[in-house]
This record gives structure tokens, sequence and C-alpha cells, in this order.
């Protein structure tokens, strides 16, 4: 009798066992699902920019950029998170992508880099690779400009990567601020000053081309200065991952030469 105790406890341990494995399983999944849907731009096909009014093929009318998101400004990669990015769009499913992940993050001991760059659909050139973020922005913003017939109507929606982490800027911005004794500080200094330039590169263009006249600039940021990067909100309270007012208030600016022409036509 004694042996078959032993026997049935045994297998109620062995059985108490897998339904907690099980439960683990299923806690991984949801964690990856909630990690993965963070960034929806690429959680299905569907939702990416060539399945939403943009062309695929990289041409006129298409999107350049990025899916993820903390890219380094040079290698135009990202760690971890990014992953995603180097699948086959074809396997970016919910559930084979959960399985897929879970597999990558089981066997890998730490994320590795991973490339996210886009020309649409397809991989952006490895010729951008070492070129930084803002600069390359501003040469397609170029090619767009020079492209553009000025008799059709022009969008150009440009989500700069400045000043997301990671804090990176060329050396010859950094040096503009050598006064400021904070690295962090300096470092977000001279993303803002790139940034500054690459502003000033398109509104020249944008006038050299005869275009100035009857646009209309409208410049927005999505969250406050990030604290721990060396961002700045006073005398606002808090910043980036924080709901104090330095954290969901942000700069903004619209701009427009024939402002008073758009605002007699609103009014009528």
């Amino acid at each position: 009798m004694l042996p078959v105790l032993l026997v049935l406890l045994v297998l109620l341990v062995l059985l108490v066992l897998l339904v907690l494995l099980v439960l683990l399983v299923l806690l991984v999944l949801l964690v990856l699902i909630l990690l993965v849907r963070r960034h929806a731009g690429f959680f299905k096909e569907c939702f990416c920019p060539w399945k939403r009014g943009f062309n695929a093929t990289g041409g006129a009318g298409s999107s350049f950029g990025y899916l993820s998101g903390a890219e380094d400004y040079y290698l135009h990669s990202t760690k971890g998170k990014g992953a995603c990015a180097k699948l086959p769009v074809k396997v970016r499913q919910p559930y084979v992508l959960m399985l897929v992940l879970m597999l990558m993050l089981t066997l890998s001991p730490a994320p590795g880099q991973v490339r996210d760059l886009h020309n649409g659909s397809v991989p952006a050139s490895h010729e951008l690779d070492n070129v930084y973020s803002t600069e390359m922005y501003s040469r397609r913003l170029r090619e767009v400009v020079d492209n553009h017939n000025p008799k059709t109507p022009l969008f150009l929606y440009m989500a700069w990567q400045s000043v997301h982490e990671p804090s990176e800027a060329p050396q010859k911005y950094i040096e503009r601020f050598a006064h400021v004794q904070d690295k962090g500080r300096r470092v977000y200094s001279a993303m803002v000053n790139a940034l500054d330039d690459a502003m000033l590169n398109l509104t020249s263009l944008l006038t050299m081309k005869g275009l100035m006249n009857d646009t209309i600039l409208v410049f927005t940021t999505d969250n406050g200065g990030n604290l721990r990067g060396g961002g700045n909100n006073l005398p606002l309270r808090g910043g980036k991952f924080t709901l104090w007012q330095g954290g969901v208030r942000g700069g903004n600016a619209a701009a427009a030469a024939a402002a008073s022409a758009a605002c007699s036509l609103l009014r009528s």
C-alpha cells in the first residue's frame, strides 16, 4: 500500500510542477506580447508605413526610417527590442513572433545589435552606415524637395530622431559646447544644435525652390526633455517618463509666410 501512495504522491508533485511550468510559459508570452505591442509600427505588417498610404518601393511618396526605437545614430541599429526588425515581414505575426522571440531570448545570453533602417518596405542601403542620423534625414529631404514638381502639393512628415537616446552627436557640434561642464548636457546641446542646422537647411531649400511662400511649417514634440539624458525643462517640474508638466508639455512652433491669407480663408 505504501509504494502505491508514494507513486501517487510523486505523480501529484509532477503534475503541480507541470502546471507551474505552463503558467510560467503563459506569463512569458504575455510579457513578450506587451513588449512587442509597445511599437505598433511593426506589430503586424498592416501597421507598417507601406501599408498605410506610403509607397513600398522606396521611391516618391515612400517612407524612410526605422521601425523600432533608440537606434544608434551612426550604425542605425538597435538592441534587444529591435530584434523584430531582422525578421522577414511574413513572420511578423503575433503568435509566430511570440514563439520566435521567446526562442531568441532563451538561446541568446544578451541581445545584440540589429540594423533597423528601411527605405519603403526594403532595407536601406548600407552606404548610409556611419552617416549621422540628422544628416542622413537632411539628405533624404533634399532628394524629395529637389525631385518635387512645385505645381503639385507637397506633404512632408519628418520625425527627427533627435534628441532621443542614445545621446550621440558629431564632434564638431560637441566642440561648440565645450563650456558646458556636464557631459550629458553638452552632448544633448550638440544634438539640438545639429537639429537646428537641419531645420535651417530645410527652410533654406524650400525658399530656394520657391515653395516657402506656400508652405505651412509645424514643429512639435511628443514629450518633455529626458532629465536622465541631458534634458532640462525648467521652470516646469519633471521630464519624460513623468506626468508632471515638464513631462507632458514640449516646445511647439508654427510658421507660414502667407499666414494672414490663411487666417482670412479660415474665417470665411
